[in-house]
């Protein structure tokens, strides 16, 4: 289960990633997953836990597993708020990983120059 904030390796450089680092931290909440990749899809992020977490496909769709519209105050009390269904343990992850600092505004960025920047 995906809570608190993911910590990702960017594999692929596009031009739209600007500016560009090679980390792209999220939070995130989710069960689910891409586990097969679909043709012709490339995988742009990754991590240990979610090796597909960012894709692209062609010059018209992308898709991150995180969600940069979500604040970290967000996170914890939807953590906080599921912490019935969440084992103990990631429940104390997803908290303790909610002081990390998020990318958030530079997700926002590439996908505004995704779409915009062509």
């Amino acid at each position: 289960m995906g809570v608190g904030v993911s910590f990702n390796q960017v594999g692929q450089r596009k031009p739209w990633m600007e500016p560009f680092q090679p980390e792209l931290d999220l939070v995130v909440s989710h069960q689910d997953q891409v586990s097969r990749l679909p043709e012709g899809v490339e995988v742009l992020a990754s991590s240990a836990f979610c090796p597909y977490y960012m894709l692209q496909h062609g010059d018209h769709f992308i898709s991150v597993q995180g969600h940069p519209e979500f604040s970290r105050d967000y996170s914890r009390a939807l953590t906080m708020k599921r912490r019935d269904r969440i084992p103990p343990n990631r429940v104390r992850e997803a908290l303790h990983s909610l002081n990390a600092r998020v990318d958030d505004l530079l997700m926002m960025r590439w996908i505004l120059n995704f779409f915009y920047d062509r």
